[in-house]
């Protein structure tokens, strides 16, 4: 017997050629789905040393022997039509097939109908701002997300990307007149904060400061006949740096306290005045409303006897000046703080005194607030301005 010839014998990876040279049949392979026009001429041995040829109608192989170790089984010839398989190894032993994931994909994405789900949150319909462990789903398939409160820690914080974050905004500082006929004046920084953190400037000296349980408290005296030295000054001290955040001049206080000569110092008391009953929120603790001159001092205390919540930019009236003539050429506005003995300091709202007498609430936040904090029952508000007609 003639030993047979090897086409591109000379060759590492021999290819199929369209002729070979007489007396060479046998064709080396990796596998038959590289066999683009295979001929009746030829015979193709692969990798296993399993020799094919084709059959009898031409459409596919078969072998005529069993190669190597291969056993007597055919090795898996895989027509790929829809190429939704990603096929190597077809025509041998060793045959790999993988799911093409994104043809699948495309193919069911547009066959996949997505029922309507509706959503509720605790502030606004429709929107679902979840931190990542509280988005529930009731029995009738209506999903919510309950976002937790901020850390009770002292510090401000702002909602950010489901979390909360630490957010410094500057106190604010209110008052306590009770002490002023005796020529001193207490008043308290509104945040749950160390000491050491602020500081406190009046008449050249530092105001000892002593930390409360929802605030830091401080008592100054003055003098009601010095008009130099009227400037109290508040810092907070960042990184050794104190850095002055709010300024507060006792002047008007101290011309509606002072007697001068030829002046009247006759007290206009003005608090039967004011009313804050166009609501059942509120009820008033202490208010004190006086006018001396064209000096007026406004303090009035509030206590929560009814939550409710107050949506983002908001405002509506909850008392009423029977007198607009106190504040007559423009409208005031002033902070509101306020206080939660148990939690921490609010200060997102002000009070808004139009020109007619009303007196509105706003909410000066760019959120919503929730029943459970500014306006839950029990929460103090303190209301404090002086206003000087010129």
């Amino acid at each position: 017997m003639v030993k047979p010839k090897i086409c591109n014998d000379n060759e590492k990876q021999p290819s199929v050629p369209e002729f070979c040279d007489f007396g060479d049949w046998e064709v080396p392979v990796n596998n038959l789905s590289e066999i683009k026009q295979p001929n009746r001429d030829h015979a193709y041995i692969l990798p296993d040393d399993s020799l094919w040829v084709l059959t009898h109608d031409g459409k596919r192989f078969t072998p005529i022997n069993n190669g190597g170790d291969s056993g007597d089984s055919r090795p898996t010839q895989i027509n790929n039509t829809d190429n939704y398989l990603e096929v190597s190894g077809s025509g041998t032993y060793s045959v790999t097939a993988n799911l093409n994931t994104e043809k699948v994909i495309n193919l069911v994405k547009d066959k996949i109908e997505i029922p309507e789900v509706t959503i509720a949150t605790n502030e606004t319909a429709g929107i679902v701002k979840p931190d990542g462990k509280t988005i529930t789903i009731s029995d009738d398939g209506v999903l919510s997300s309950v976002f937790p409160e901020a850390p009770l820690d002292g510090h401000m914080y702002a909602r950010k990307e489901g979390k909360w974050v630490k957010n410094f905004t500057y106190p604010n500082v209110y008052y306590n007149v009770e002490r002023l006929g005796d020529d001193q004046l207490t008043f308290n920084i509104a945040v749950k904060d160390d000491v050491q953190n602020y500081k406190v400037m009046f008449n050249d000296a530092e105001i000892p400061l002593e930390k409360r349980e929802t605030s830091i408290e401080g008592t100054l005296i003055f003098d009601r006949t010095n008009d130099t030295q009227t400037k109290v000054q508040f810092y907070y001290t960042k990184e050794g740096i104190d850095e002055l955040f709010y300024t507060l001049d006792l002047l008007p206080l101290f011309k509606l306290l002072r007697t001068e000569a030829g002046d009247s110092f006759e007290y206009d008391d003005q608090t039967n005045t004011v009313t804050f009953n166009e609501t059942d929120y509120f009820k008033v603790e202490d208010s004190n409303v006086i006018k001396q001159g064209k000096t007026v001092f406004f303090s009035v205390n509030l206590t929560s006897i009814k939550a409710f919540a107050f949506s983002r930019n908001d405002k509506f009236k909850i008392g009423n000046i029977a007198n607009p003539e106190l504040f007559p050429r423009s409208r005031m506005a002033v902070n509101m703080v306020t206080e939660n003995l148990s939690t921490a300091i609010y200060a997102n709202t002000a009070i808004i005194i139009e020109k007619n007498g009303d007196i509105m609430l706003v909410n000066t936040s760019d959120v919503g607030i929730g029943s459970a904090y500014n306006f839950r029952v029990g929460n103090t508000h303190f209301i404090n301005l002086t206003y000087v007609a010129v």
